[in-house]
């Protein structure tokens, strides 16, 4: 168990990547079963996750260019 934290605080930025988007699989999830439909503040926080997602790709994949 302690070897498996050490390797989730080693990959760190992965375990956020990994995060963000199942948090942004259940919000579109949660969007398409709500009764009323979407509202405004559901589509905001989708594109929020979305922007910080594709940012964290992007950090990722410049970090190993520069490795």
């Amino acid at each position: 168990m302690k070897k498996f934290f050490k390797k989730l605080y080693d990959n760190t930025e992965v375990s956020l990547l990994v995060c963000l988007s199942i948090s942004f699989v259940l919000g579109i999830y949660n969007m398409l079963i709500k009764a009323g439909g979407p509202t405004t503040v559901d589509y905001i926080m989708q594109a929020v996750l979305a922007v910080v997602i594709i940012v964290d790709i992007w950090f990722l994949k410049h970090q190993e260019e520069t490795n």
